[in-house]
């Protein structure tokens, strides 16, 4: 859908928005507030999991930018301590510190608090002056791509990135009148909910997607393609019957699994002639290489341990990886398809890291066809369940689509390059 453009603008004088509407104004964010910002409140994790609700960084990243109460843990506090953090309807939250640059600046609004709730250190609390400003509008500005791009720009990044109130609070903002950004926040939600309905849709399509193509592969690596051939108890749980003319036997009597060489992220490099792969995928690149052929690579640390890769030519292999190197006649695509269906992750150590032991992994026992069956199950999967897959990758484009779509509206909308004014506006129950 179009939209039509305001009659006329004017230079904004502002370095992130070249122009706005002619009858929009400027107002730094420090001036539509009816209060000083505030950061929240710091207690140990032993005042944690009782008495007020408490608003946390995580609470903030949030799809349509609203606090879910719903969701919210709880903080031991005094009645002094909540008068000080407490929180009231149209309230925005900014993170003013994370682990990550792209987390700076993230806000979220709540509306209408259901009970006594507080915010935490992380967070600085904003109360707009519900006289000047609407906080859903603002909530839709303060999360726009303008807006975010200037807070990450202005962070200051030592162990983390962090943000002050003097940089944040000094940026202008544009407003139109109180009753404009109230049609303008009205037109996102509807617009918003619409595409969040679609997204949702496609993420459900890729989900059974996903379970279709994950039965089709179990029922092929384990059962074969014949449904007519003779079966057999595997004697083995998760595996039940197999064919009559299969073999079963440990994975240490089909391949040999070992680590790959040890090397350090400050030694491969973001383009080069060897691949290198770690414990989830390829890493980046090296001047020299470990292995050379095709080969199933199982991730033996981390919090995807257990995870299956593919390997072919000549790559190095890091000491996360476990390479599988056959003793006996295999089908690469055929084998690593079978281990991916036995969720190894599930054989993972608890410790400091995650990690599978590969002594561990060799005893487990395997279906093992003839390699003609093999091959064919490997031909079966890359042929027919790859088309699954290819509908999921356009279905994720899809998605990805729709996000774009979604956060460029919003920039448009709060930053008058559309003019929403005359759009007519269904209601909540007729949406």
């Amino acid at each position: 859908m179009k939209y039509s453009a305001y009659p006329e603008y004017k230079t904004s004088e502002m370095n992130w928005l070249n122009e706005i509407p002619i009858d929009w104004k400027l107002r730094k964010l420090r001036f539509i507030v009816s209060e000083n910002f505030a950061n929240g409140i710091f207690k140990k994790s032993t005042f944690w999991g009782s008495g007020r609700k408490l608003i946390n960084v995580t609470d903030v990243y949030t799809n349509d930018d609203l606090v879910n109460q719903g969701n919210l843990d709880r903080l031991e506090c005094s009645d002094e301590e909540y008068e000080k953090y407490s929180v009231k309807h149209g309230d925005f939250f900014l993170v003013r510190s994370s682990l990550k640059l792209e987390g700076i600046g993230k806000s979220a609004s709540i509306l209408e608090p259901e009970e006594e709730t507080v915010f935490e250190c992380h967070l600085v609390r904003g109360r707009p002056d519900l006289t000047l400003v609407d906080s859903r509008f603002l909530n839709y500005l303060l999360n726009s791509k303008y807006c975010r791009d200037y807070f990450v720009s202005i962070a200051n990044i030592v162990t983390m990135a962090t943000i002050d109130q003097v940089k944040f609070k000094s940026i202008n903002l544009p407003l139109p009148l109180l009753n404009v950004q109230i049609k303008i926040a009205a037109f996102l939600g509807h617009k918003t909910a619409q595409i969040d309905r679609l997204i949702e849709k496609k993420k459900a399509l890729i989900e059974k997607l996903n379970e279709k193509r994950i039965a089709l592969i179990t029922q092929a690596v384990t059962k074969g393609l014949k449904p007519e051939v003779p079966m057999k108890f595997s004697c083995v749980d998760w595996l039940g019957d197999v064919p009559a003319h299969w073999e079963i036997m440990k994975l240490s009597h089909v391949v040999r699994l070992k680590s790959g060489e040890s090397i350090t992220s400050l030694e491969f490099k973001l383009t080069g002639e060897y691949p290198v792969y770690g414990g989830n995928g390829h890493r980046g690149f090296f001047d020299e290489y470990t292995h050379e052929g095709e080969y199933v690579l199982i991730g033996r640390q981390g919090a995807l341990c257990g995870n299956i890769n593919y390997a072919s030519g000549k790559f190095w292999a890091s000491e996360h990886a476990v390479v599988i190197t056959p003793d006996r006649p295999v089908s690469t695509l055929w084998l690593g398809e079978l281990l991916r269906i036995m969720n190894l992750g599930q054989y993972s150590v608890s410790a400091a890291q995650p990690g599978i032991s590969v002594e561990m992994i060799s005893r487990l026992k395997i279906p093992y066809p003839p390699i003609e069956e093999q091959e064919e199950i490997a031909g079966y999967i890359s042929r027919d369940i790859s088309e699954n897959q290819q509908l999921i990758n356009v279905t994720q484009k899809t998605i990805e689509r729709l996000t774009e779509y979604r956060t460029a509206l919003i920039t448009a909308a709060v930053t008058g390059k559309i003019d929403v004014r005359g759009i007519d506006i269904p209601s909540q129950e007729a949406a």
